[in-house]
């Protein structure tokens, strides 16, 4: 059974030309750095607030509980409360002020609205449809989508998950979309395409019409900046994780790099997203593989047969196939603004991508969001090269980053680099186990002894090949050797 959406709301304050948004602060549990509207889950408390609302919620596909939602969050988010009498009036000042001293003083919606007998005032709100988040990961959510026309400005000091909150042009801030520059969740990016392509006078009406004709598709592409799409699919990857990104590279002309999903399913959802991309006008060019790990290449032959494709990889992915590639791709080679970069470690064939322009970095699996990279070195894999490879990469700057098995962070740098220094510690916690050492070690027993406590034992045969790199890369240091499968400090 599919793991419930919870039931959330959120709110588009607009006027002219312009809408009011923040950015997802570093207390943000998830997704820091993403543009957003005001909103959030629903609330238990939420259905008994007092609301008024319009006649026309009964005919949308919604419910006074997700309209209270999306106007508590929009009133605790922005410091600005949409109230109004019993009578559908107009709040006196005295009353916004007895409002505003029950907040401070109690911190209890509820409670500060009735004493004052105000009502939050849902009549403005416009409902614009519904969107689900994704089906996977652990957190999801059905959103509720309205707008709001001339919202005051927001008054509430900077918070920790929601910061720098103003009025921002829609032009501005989708052509930073475009760019590179800002980042969306599914949600945000469908108003944001509609408001972007209205133009002219009664802009927002338009897009508000837009949206209401045409409901989220639930095979939306996630294009997570302009000439970059994401989508998760089920595979056999390495636990906690349990789906692999396909990435969609370009405009107009797109690569489909990593078709990897075995699951008759999923291949069907994979299917119709291409086919919604050809309807838009959309033409695909190759399938590229960024390594040769099953986890990445398990749907690549009948995707390439199903659409009548090439497939593009480097040689020495190939030659772990064991297959012929239409074309090799080679250190410089270039896709409509992406560079493909060769990063060997983690795989001898490994291709990262990269957009100069905008600053992005498909990462494949340099980094992991949701389990660890791991050097397989029976399979190629090398930590020497990995670790050049990961320092070649964080020397670019990346400002976003997109792993196989995780969502697009805005700190791909940072993560890059800690994801390098964890790798240097855990070779220095393996050099100085030794030399506690009064025997040598296989790698099996400095599992056993830097491990414990740390992971489960059922993950010590993958924590064996992590000490085992490390030793290799120690021994092409010169610092250890290897006698047995035994392991000690070189005298």
């Amino acid at each position: 059974m599919g793991v419930a959406h919870r039931p959330a709301a959120a709110v588009v304050p607009f006027r002219h030309e312009e809408v009011l948004c923040g950015l997802r602060g570093e207390g943000a549990r998830s997704f820091k750095g993403y543009w957003v509207f005001p909103g959030g889950t629903v609330e238990p408390e939420d259905a008994e607030l007092p609301l008024l609302t319009s006649a026309k919620v009964r005919l949308w596909e919604t419910s006074t509980t997700h309209v209270a939602c999306a106007l508590r969050e929009l009133g605790e988010e922005t410091g600005r409360y949409v109230l109004a009498q019993s009578t559908g009036e107009a709040p006196t000042s005295q009353q916004l002020e007895g409002f505003q001293r029950a907040i401070l003083e109690h911190n209890d919606l509820k409670k500060s609205l009735e004493t004052q007998d105000l009502f939050l005032d849902g009549r403005q709100l416009v409902f614009v449809g519904a969107v689900q988040s994704p089906d996977y990961g652990d957190n999801r959510f059905e959103v509720h989508q309205f707008f709001l026309k001339d919202c005051p400005d927001p008054i509430c000091p900077a918070q920790d998950e929601l910061t720098d909150i103003q009025w921002r042009r829609v032009d501005d801030v989708h052509q930073a979309w475009l760019n590179g520059e800002a980042f969306y969740l599914p949600p945000i990016l469908r108003v944001m395409r509609a408001l972007g392509s209205e133009r002219g006078e009664g802009r927002m009406e338009n897009a508000i019409r837009q949206l209401q004709e045409h409901p989220s598709n639930p095979i939306e592409s996630r294009e997570v900046i302009g000439g970059l799409r994401v989508q998760a699919y089920r595979t056999p990857t390495l636990p906690p994780a349990a789906h692999t990104n396909t990435f969609f590279l370009g405009s107009h002309r797109l690569l489909i790099v990593d078709p990897a999903t075995p699951d008759a399913a999923e291949q069907e959802r994979f299917d119709a997203l291409v086919k919604r991309l050809l309807a838009e006008g959309r033409r695909f060019e190759a399938v590229v593989l960024s390594h040769h790990h099953a986890d990445h290449v398990g749907d690549a032959q009948r995707v390439a047969e199903r659409w009548s494709l090439p497939i593009w990889g480097h040689q020495c992915t190939a030659d772990k196939l064991g297959m012929t590639f239409d074309r090799y791709l080679e250190e410089g080679d270039a896709f409509d603004g992406w560079q493909f970069l060769h990063t060997p470690g983690h795989a001898v064939g490994h291709l990262c991508f990269w957009h100069a322009e905008k600053r992005a970095l498909v990462a494949a699996d340099m980094v992991a969001e949701e389990s660890t990279i791991i050097i397989e070195p029976h399979d190629g894999g090398d930590l020497k090269a990995y670790m050049q490879s990961l320092e070649r990469l964080i020397a670019l700057q990346p400002r976003s980053l997109v792993p196989s098995h995780g969502h697009l962070r805005t700190d791909g740098s940072h993560l890059l680099a800690q994801t390098l220094d964890h790798r240097k510690k855990r070779v220095t916690q393996i050099q100085g186990n030794l030399m506690m050492q009064d025997e040598p070690q296989t790698a099996r027993q400095l599992v056993a002894s830097i491990y414990v406590g740390e992971v489960p034992e059922a993950v010590y045969p993958l924590a064996e090949l992590s000490v085992l790199s490390s030793l290799l890369y120690l021994e092409q240091q010169g610092t250890v050797v290897c006698e047995n499968d035994a392991w000690s400090l070189k005298a």
